[in-house]
């Protein structure tokens, strides 16, 4: 129902519009006088651009003048975008390496200590078994 209503209103509307392209003074009679010289206007802008001597490629070169600035300023974005990206590529292969050369010193530190412990444990059994035979011996 409301769609109904909604394209009942549109249809209105395009036909107002309508009869004022095409039958001005009728519509300044019976409309209101206002939204007709708004509705006059435009038709009054869209003729004088259908009238200017306006190619394809005149329309394609306007268009590109309007739109360089904001291509190059994406361009700019993007080639800063990709920098920054690098930067941080770099950054993270830097920080990877400095990872694994500390968990390589971690791991280093670790064998020397193990074999540091082994080394005490023998010096340990090797010295008590040294002082339980030198103590047997005297007995």
């Amino acid at each position: 129902m409301f769609a109904k209503l909604f394209a009942f209103l549109i249809l209105l509307a395009v036909s107002y519009t309508g009869g004022v392209f095409f039958f001005p003074e009728i519509a300044n009679q019976y409309g209101n006088k206002d939204i007709n010289a708004n509705i006059l206007l435009l038709k009054a802008k869209l003729d004088d651009f259908a009238s200017k001597d306006a190619t394809t490629s005149s329309l394609i070169d306007s268009a590109k003048s309007v739109a360089w600035p904001y291509v190059d300023q994406a361009k700019n974005v993007l080639g800063q975008t990709q920098d920054t990206v690098k930067q941080l590529n770099q950054t993270i292969e830097e920080k990877s390496k400095q990872v694994q050369e500390a968990k390589d010193s971690i791991q280093n530190t670790y064998k020397a200590l193990d074999n540091t412990k082994q080394s005490l444990e023998k010096l340990s059994s090797f010295s008590s078994s040294g002082s339980l035979s030198a103590t047997s011996s005297t007995h």
